[in-house]
């Protein structure tokens, strides 16, 4: 199985690697050797954990071989985050390097690509599956998913649009999910449209404000604000735009235009209150509060991102952090993915899981039903620990948007909450990294309270060039990943400080003020059992200290009280019922088996002369073998037609390459019967000295009816080529691309593999019942031998 130790991104990488060395090389920078040392390195071993058995079967990925593995790719992280750092240098004197192109882009790609091995890697665990490298790899590769005959129209709408659905792997298992298309941040060319919008038939006066409005706000807020002077004008828009529609009163929950906040405005900007007319307010009105909607909206006020920025890429940033922090299920896996509608257009996005927990954000729904009045009883702890660890995955990539309402809830068999998983995790990644004090439902490091001890550990140990290696490729910008690997610096500057502050986490529990305001404690992992949600922040007469405990704590109590008033008692039989969604094909390109192959009318007859069964016709000792031979082809041409006619009423989907096989292996059936009747009709010939078939005669009604077989299955044979040849083409379209093809030979290798797994698995069954050596101990004594047999010496 070739594919699996030269799959295609490896393949690409080590040509980029040879390209690499060649221009590199040229230019003479600091840092160059140890790199491509450290890339090397890393092929060698994932070659070595590529190899297979004598059985074809790839070596399983232990603990000790996935430990080295991510060892040698933070040694790549760590040497080409210091040789990009020097052409960066270097390029500000030589005008022949550049910092941004050349080098530094194939540096980039080959980071992008060993960083979502890295992902998948850090996300094995090599206690719960048995799963070998090349396995794991193909994981990380990005898939193209058929919608069978669907066009993509649900996702030409917002920036927000998704499209629920299942994806069927390789193993031809679903894997029910939300995709989301490749989105960019476009706020500000949203802005100015609304304006163009609102100005049609507007007066001069009109025309004039509404022109003036956002470079008169501006200049204001700079003038006010001179730290604001270095902001992108989307932020300005969007803050006019928040401005104008209230948001900056906590009170405030309206979207549309507040009039007050219009008028103070336009009398700062020295304009009359009155210069709308009351049409052109209300089309104000209703645009802006388009604008204040959405995804956009919240992640260029709150999180610091700017026109440009893909938005849905954040999913699948977040899911790579939480892969390297060894917390791969704190949120819903993300992949990067493509989807082909029926008619051929390419979609590029991402694909997040459906989380298999309960939605507690609608008081009135089904899932409050497996909730119990108590719900942190007795697992506060399990539940604590894991808001702990989520806050540090939001912090580091600075999710905005973390709130009671994204996240699912897992609950044991009692009704008591358990756990919880990330959802919605689009308000990431912007540039804000000084969040000390926090932003709206993003605890500062002041406000965190705690990390557990094996999370701190891991951030310790992560060296910002490690973090930023595991972001790269995709769809973030060096700007968004910097930003991150500045706040893992806080952080990690934050535990320092808390471990010199508190000198000792043990016995937490029994504290009645375990935390003190502006230090992050450690917290043994065993500690979380003793302690207590009330016990995780704190209150006063004026406000509650926001962290994902409180937030948890008060949403959770009042959501199961609101929803027993409306009637939705606790259930202990509840069960989640599973989405019910339509199906995207596995990855590679399929065709339905409908006019695969239309029944041709007589086939029946290659199994029956008249009454009789054509295997009466070729008895044991009676009978040529040419005879039989013509039996034995026209039995595989009733099956295949058969076969068709199955296909046909299940509506059976095949791959490309299968449809395409499966006509050939018919047509060639179809020859091949025709030439074994002419084998039986040249012997005939000779034997009874005749020169034309239509001259035989059988000495007895035995062999008279096995001639007139073989002329009525001549004639079958010849008469069906011919409509093969008009009716049975293969679509034009049948030639895959590349990846389609890489996608094809990923699926039968899987299956090819699978297949030899079952079969050594009965093979060692089978030794086993018979108190013989299993097959690799036989190997292994085999080895022995040859190895301790005489050495021959010159």
């Amino acid at each position: 199985m070739p594919g699996y130790v030269d799959f295609e991104n490896r393949a690409e990488r080590k040509k980029l690697m040879e390209q690499f060395r060649n221009e590199a090389a040229a230019k003479n920078i600091e840092g160059y050797q140890k790199y491509a040392e450290s890339m090397e390195a890393l092929d060698t071993l994932m070659d070595e954990y590529c190899e297979m058995d004598s059985f074809g079967i790839p070596k399983d990925l232990t603990a000790d071989m996935q430990k080295k593995l991510i060892d040698a790719m933070n040694a790549v992280a760590l040497s080409g985050d210091v040789y990009l750092k020097n052409v960066q240098e270097k390029a500000k004197d030589d005008p022949n390097v550049s910092a941004d192109h050349d080098v530094p882009g194939m540096v980039g790609k080959l980071q992008n690509m060993a960083s979502k091995d890295l992902e998948t890697i850090s996300a094995y665990d090599p206690s719960a599956e048995k799963t070998s490298l090349p396995e794991l790899l193909e994981r990380a590769r990005t898939r193209t998913i058929d919608v069978n005959q669907r066009t993509l129209t649900v996702l030409q709408g917002s920036q927000s649009s998704r499209l629920a659905m299942n994806v069927v792997d390789m193993k031809n298992q679903k894997r029910p999910g939300v995709f989301t298309k490749e989105t960019r941040l476009d706020f500000m060319e949203k802005y100015n449209r609304m304006i163009s919008e609102v100005k049609e038939n507007a007066n001069n006066d009109e025309t004039e404000f509404l022109d003036s409005l956002f470079p008169k706000y501006k200049a204001m807020v700079i003038k006010s604000s001179p730290s604001f002077k270095n902001q992108p004008d989307e932020f300005f828009a969007n803050t006019l735009v928040r401005y104008l529609c209230g948001e900056t009163d906590p009170n405030h929950a309206g979207n549309a235009l507040d009039m007050s906040k219009y008028e103070a405005l336009t009398k700062a900007l020295g304009y009359d209150e009155f210069v709308l007319g009351p049409t052109r307010r209300k089309n104000l009105s209703n645009g802006l509060q388009k604008l204040n909607d959405g995804v956009g909206h919240a992640s260029i006020h709150m999180a610091g991102l700017n026109d440009g920025d893909r938005i849905d890429a954040a999913n699948s940033g977040m899911s790579a952090v939480a892969s390297l922090l060894g917390k791969p299920n704190m949120l819903a896996k993300s992949t990067a993915m493509n989807l082909r509608d029926s008619k051929g257009n390419i979609t590029k996005g991402t694909f997040m899981d459906f989380s298999t927990g309960l939605d507690l954000n609608d008081f009135s729904g089904d899932d409050y039903k497996a909730v119990c009045n108590n719900p942190f009883q007795g697992t506060e702890g399990q539940l604590i620990k894991q808001l702990s660890d989520i806050q540090v995955i939001d912090y580091l990539c600075g999710n905005v948007d973390r709130h009671f309402g994204n996240l699912m809830y897992l609950t044991d068999g009692n009704g008591h909450i358990i756990g919880v998983q990330g959802i919605d995790n689009d308000c990431a990644f912007g540039r804000i990294c000084d969040v000390k004090k926090g932003r709206k439902f993003l605890p500062g490091l002041d406000n965190m309270n705690c990390i557990s001890e094996s999370t701190a550990k891991k951030i310790e140990a992560m060296d910002p060039a490690m973090l930023k290696f595991a972001l790269r490729g995709r769809g973030l910008n060096e700007q968004q990943i910097e930003a991150s690997a500045d706040r893992l610096k806080d952080m990690k500057k934050a535990i320092k400080e808390g471990r010199k502050h508190y000198k000792d986490s043990k016995g937490i529990g029994n504290e009645k003020k375990p935390f003190d305001t502006g230090y992050l404690r450690v917290v043994d992992d065993e500690d979380f059992k003793s302690l207590k949600m009330n016990q995780m922040y704190k209150k006063s007469s004026k406000k509650v200290q926001f962290n994902l405990f409180s937030e948890v704590d008060k949403y959770v109590n009042d959501g199961i009280k609101a929803a027993r008033r409306l009637g939705t008692k606790y259930d202990p039989s509840y069960k989640k019922p599973k989405p019910d969604l339509k199906d995207g094909l596995a990855s590679e390109r399929k065709y339905t088996a409908n006019g695969l192959a239309e029944p041709l009318k007589g086939a029946d007859g290659l199994l029956y002369h008249g009454s009789k069964k054509v295997d009466d016709l070729s008895q044991i000792g009676r009978g040529s073998k040419q005879f039989r031979d013509l039996v034995k082809a026209s039995k595989l041409v009733a099956a295949y037609e058969d076969h068709f006619k199955k296909l046909e009423e299940r509506g059976t989907a095949l791959t490309a390459i299968d449809y395409k096989r499966s006509l050939q292996k018919y047509e060639a059936a179809l020859n091949d019967l025709d030439e074994k009747a002419d084998l039986y009709f040249a012997r005939k010939m000779k034997q009874k000295k005749v020169n034309s078939a239509e001259l035989l005669k059988g000495k007895d009604d035995y062999e008279q009816d096995r001639i007139d077989y073989a002329k009525d299955v001549q004639a079958f044979a010849q008469d069906a080529k011919l409509k093969f040849k008009k009716a049975f083409v293969v679509p034009k379209d049948i030639e895959m691309t590349e990846d389609e093809k890489a996608d094809y030979r990923a699926i039968k290798e899987q299956q090819s593999l699978d297949d030899r797994r079952e079969a050594m698995k009965a093979l060692e069954e089978f030794h086993k019942q018979h108190g013989m050596k299993s097959p690799q101990e036989m190997k292994k004594e085999q080895q022995e031998k040859k190895n301790s047999g005489p050495v021959n010496s010159l």
